[in-house]
């Protein structure tokens, strides 16, 4: 199922739900966990690195070319929370079930976006590294001034949790990572992008 929809998301918050219920309750009415998993998603939710705090007021603009593109945005940022989400939630249930170690916590998803904007930073990241061109390359970053910008692109771009990215800021030691695939116009664009968050990308 997804045909997730932020009116019916919104209908949910003006009853009084949180943003956590009411993302649990919208999957459960979807029909993607049951009545008594509801708990364990919020659960899930609320522990992820998100800080729905940053959200700003769930009000749909009067005009209705601003509604569309309003609603259009936050369904799509709706669609890809939820999922990531329900991803987490059976990563760990899987954990459980197996008795696997703490490394399982290497397959949560952390890059949760706050906001349409951030999401849409996101989908250009991946627009920028799904090319399959080119040999592997070494690269290096260094972050000109910390941003939460800057900090959930490098969460997009190295799968981690926003506490591990800004550890690894507070770090003197560079912060080196392997980029598959990065031919030269891969690397110019990944550059350019990452310069306008506040990051900058070396590599030899």
């Amino acid at each position: 199922m997804s045909d997730f929809n932020f009116i019916d998301f919104l209908e949910l918050i003006e009853e009084g739900l949180s943003t956590q219920e009411a993302i649990a309750r919208l999957a459960y009415e979807y029909g993607l966990i049951t009545e008594q998993e509801i708990h364990n998603v919020v659960t899930m939710f609320s522990n992820s690195m998100a800080s729905f705090n940053k959200i700003p007021k769930w009000e749909i603009p009067e005009d209705p070319f601003e509604k569309v593109v309003y609603v259009t945005a936050w369904t799509e940022w709706l669609h890809i929370n939820i999922w990531k989400v329900m991803h987490n939630a059976m990563t760990l249930s899987a954990m459980k079930q197996r008795r696997l170690g703490e490394d399982v916590q290497d397959a949560y998803q952390f890059d949760f976006p706050l906001n349409p904007k951030e999401l849409s930073l996101q989908l250009q990241l991946q627009e920028i590294l799904k090319s399959q061109k080119g040999e592997p390359q070494f690269c290096t970053l260094r972050m000109r001034k910390k941003s939460r910008k800057g900090v959930f692109v490098l969460q997009c771009l190295l799968g981690m949790s926003e506490e591990q990215v800004v550890n690894r800021l507070c770090s003197k030691q560079p912060w080196g990572f392997q980029l598959e695939h990065a031919h030269k116009l891969k690397l110019f664009t990944l550059s350019k992008f990452l310069r306008e968050v506040g990051v900058d990308l070396s590599f030899e």
